[in-house]
Order: C-alpha cells, then structure tokens, then sequence
C-alpha cells in the first residue's frame, strides 16, 4: 500500500478536491492524506507535529503549485521536510502562470490545469516511475522542520470540514 502527502493552498481547495477524486480512481486501494481527509487533522491534535509525521510516513509528496501555494511558509516547510526525508516528490501546477522560486525548477511539474485526460495519464506515469525508484533512505542531518512563524496563520481545519 502507497501513502500519498498532498501539500497545498486553500486557495486552491476546489482543484484538491478534484484531485483527490483523480488519485482516488487511479490508486483506489492507497492511502492519501491531506488535512483535512478523513484521516487527517483532528481534533486534539498537534496540528505541526501531525503533518510532520504524515510526511514522515509517505511515499510520495506531492505539490499541488499555485502562486499561494509556493509563497505560503507552511507549504515551503512541508516541502523542505520532504526534501530532508528524501521523500519522492511530484508536483502539480493547478494554475497557469505560477511563478515557481529556484529550488522548484529543478522538478518537472505536470500542468493539470486544464484538468484533461492526457494530464492525468501523465499523472499516473509519474506515480508509477516514482514508485519504481522509491527506496528507504535516511533523512539528511537538519532537524525536523520547525513550524513557520505565526505571522502567517493557516486556516485550520474543523472537523465541520472534514468530509
């Protein structure tokens, strides 16, 4: 079984729940965690140290890239911890002209803007050659990713919003 990490923008809410639906079809037996599945954050929770540990534990990263997405502090953080676990990471341009910062370029992102068949074909083709490289690998020797600064408060999710 996979464990899919979907990292985002709630800009971007309304692609994510497509998306997820998408990823949903093509690994239907996987599991997909973003914060606010089913299995995502709860109440209680440490809401940081939950999406660390979620990151900790999946196979593949993926990036869902807009203007926000790749401005947002809690989005570049989450996107460094997969980098330091060495996580195989894809990323997902949602929006067109999203200006991407220096250390995105080096990922080939797919365009799903258009949301079409052949960019969900290319989806899959990534997942499985994602897969194919996948291996354990120990995490570089920077600490676990501190929580960014308060200046920029996520919108948490209640659990009014978990489907």
């Amino acid at each position: 079984m996979v464990k899919f990490f979907v990292s985002y923008s709630r800009v971007d809410e309304p692609f994510l729940k497509w998306f997820i639906g998408i990823l949903q079809l093509l690994k239907p037996s996987d599991i997909i965690w973003y914060d606010q599945a089913p299995n995502g954050i709860l109440g209680g929770d440490d809401w940081w140290e939950e999406i660390l540990d979620n990151i900790a534990d999946c196979d593949i990263f993926i990036y869902l890239l807009s203007n926000e997405s790749v401005q947002s502090k809690y989005c570049q953080a989450e996107f460094t911890e997969a980098v330091r676990l060495q996580k195989r990471i894809i990323t997902i341009q949602v929006r067109d002209r999203t200006k991407l910062p220096d250390k995105l370029n080096s990922i080939h992102y797919i365009d799903m803007c258009n949301q079409s068949p052949e960019s969900v074909a290319r989806l899959n083709a990534a997942i499985e050659k994602q897969l194919k490289k996948a291996r354990p690998r120990h995490p570089q020797w920077e600490e676990r990713t501190p929580k960014p600064a308060d200046d920029e408060v996520p919108a948490r999710p209640t659990e009014d919003h978990i489907e």
